[in-house]
């Protein structure tokens, strides 16, 4: 092979290096830019999801509301449950979107609530757990019948269906 040969077939491999490198580098970041594009989606999604403005109360039930959801899962699969009891006792003490939302039989479902939630923890095999659980969902449908009733559609969709 002469030197003009020996250049070109460089050149040639050179060449071929950088584009392939080029093209490797663009699907790079165009996944990174998906990547950043779904998670601002999602995102979004999670912010206009609610119509309410964030109050202690409201971000607190709307985390109630998943690790309810969470735990009727680990009860169906029998798995062991967490305990949420030190979080949900913020129901008492957390400020409402609107102050007029805590009235005077808010206190005593908050309790009956947090009563309900003690039963769950005690309930042992998977059926007594089931029948508490949706006994502390109908906690909360009895709250919200009386307080604030926008997001008692989304509540029922934590009830255990019956199997039998």
């Amino acid at each position: 092979m002469n030197l003009q040969q020996k250049c070109f077939t460089l050149g040639f491999i050179l060449l071929t290096s950088l584009m392939l490198w080029g093209c490797a580098q663009e699907r790079k970041e165009v996944a990174q830019e998906e990547t950043s594009e779904s998670a601002e989606t999602q995102s979004e999604a999670k912010k206009t999801n609610f119509p309410n403005k964030k109050s202690e109360l409201s971000l607190l039930m709307r985390s109630m509301w998943d690790s309810l959801d969470n735990m009727r899962e680990d009860i169906q699969n029998e798995r062991k449950i967490s305990d949420l009891r030190a979080m949900f006792k913020g129901i008492h003490t957390a400020t409402p979107t609107d102050e007029h939302t805590k009235t005077e039989v808010y206190e005593p479902l908050a309790v009956a609530f947090n009563q309900n939630l003690e039963k769950l923890y005690e309930a042992e095999g998977k059926d007594m757990q089931l029948k508490a659980y949706n006994l502390l969902v109908e906690s909360c449908m009895t709250c919200h019948e009386q307080q604030c009733p926008g997001p008692m559609s989304k509540i029922r969709k934590l009830y255990v269906k019956n199997e039998d």
